[in-house]
């Protein structure tokens, strides 16, 4: 008689691992900014917003560790920065499956991009107002739009797809949002685009070469940098609905922010000169 019973050992459980050739085409971690000291502190600062907890719609669960992720919402490769309004708190599960999913849809023309390669050049004038979070931005445009102009806001487009208040939609509306924000700057070349006398688009863009990128590819005629405080917007976003939540968006701003030589600024509603 054997000295004791046989146990049974599934096929695979003595198989070596393979090993997995290097991605050689990717930066490491290093090159790409993720072992820096500014990215820590802003790890840092956004999971304690989080409250160290899941972001992904559905998820909500508690991440400590390894397993607490803090993600680019939109990937750096389409242009993204590293504000902390743009990053969020994830599972290294749903991290794991957000990844895949863009490498997945990064093949297919509609994915969304917010600068993306194909955009054609508009046949009417287009205004381009940036500015940080809270910055006035709107608002300038409202005092300085004509009767006819075509106004293009990814707030705008968003909370109407969400059914919410401005700043209340989610992260979840915002592929859609940016695809249906860069079909109406592509429509702005066909002959129907000049119903509009002009078109004003609003964005963040603290980066000059952002900023440049409309001009060259859009055919922006005119950049207007809305260079509002981060305190006074900070403490705006303190008492409008929705937005308390962003909070620190706009000193992310200022910290990414770089001019650009034919830039028109406006500080409290007064423009500089360039």
């Amino acid at each position: 008689m054997p000295d004791r019973i046989p146990t049974f050992r599934p096929p695979w459980i003595n198989r070596r691992p393979r090993a997995r050739a290097p991605d050689v085409a990717r930066p490491n971690a290093h090159q790409r900014g993720y072992c820096s000291q500014g990215w820590k502190a802003a790890r840092r600062e956004v999971l304690v917003r989080d409250n160290y907890q899941c972001q992904a719609p559905g998820c909500g669960r508690i991440v400590t560790g390894r397993n607490a992720h803090v993600d680019h919402i939109v990937r750096k490769a389409d242009g993204a920065g590293d504000e902390i309004s743009g990053l969020q708190t994830l599972c290294a599960s749903c991290h794991g499956k957000k990844t895949v999913r863009e490498q997945r849809d990064s093949t297919k023309p509609e994915r969304w991009s917010l600068h993306p390669k194909w955009m054609p050049r508009s046949c009417i004038p287009v205004t381009l107002v940036c500015g940080p979070p809270a910055s006035g931005k709107s608002t300038y445009v409202e005092q300085h739009k004509g009767e006819h102009d075509l106004i293009v806001d990814l707030d705008v487009i968003a909370s109407k797809m969400a059914g919410t208040g401005l700043h209340d939609w989610g992260i979840k509306w915002l592929g859609g949002a940016v695809r249906k924000r860069n079909e109406m700057l592509a429509n702005l070349h066909k002959e129907e685009a000049k119903r509009h006398a002009m078109a004003w688009l609003i964005a963040t863009e603290p980066k000059a070469e952002h900023r440049q990128w409309w001009v060259d590819v859009l055919g922006v005629c005119r950049v207007v940098v809305i260079e509002t405080s981060a305190d006074a917007c900070e403490a705006r976003m303190l008492t409008m609905p929705g937005r308390s939540l962003r909070s620190g968006g706009a000193r992310q701003w200022w910290v990414g922010y770089t001019r650009r030589h034919d830039d028109e600024r406006v500080d409290g509603g007064v423009q500089k000169s360039l």
